[in-house]
């Protein structure tokens, strides 16, 4: 969303604190799931997985890089 030149001083102010509220709370939410002691201990299982497959993928990303033509 683009915010007008003219826009009055207090909306900016309003929307800034939006943002603000939206990205607290999303971050709040996602830490309270996180610790969550069974997703803890799904993550702990699926996380050697996890490692390797971001491994072949990060390998794979950097190789296509590395031969992209400019």
């Amino acid at each position: 969303v683009v915010i007008k030149p003219n826009t009055p001083f207090h909306w900016e102010v309003i929307y800034a604190l939006e943002i603000l509220l939206i990205s607290v709370t999303w971050f709040c939410t996602l830490t309270i799931i996180l610790s969550h002691p069974r997703i803890k201990k799904a993550l702990d299982k699926a996380g050697k997985y996890i490692a390797k497959f971001l491994g072949v993928f990060l390998i794979g990303f950097g190789l296509a890089l590395a031969f992209l033509k400019r």
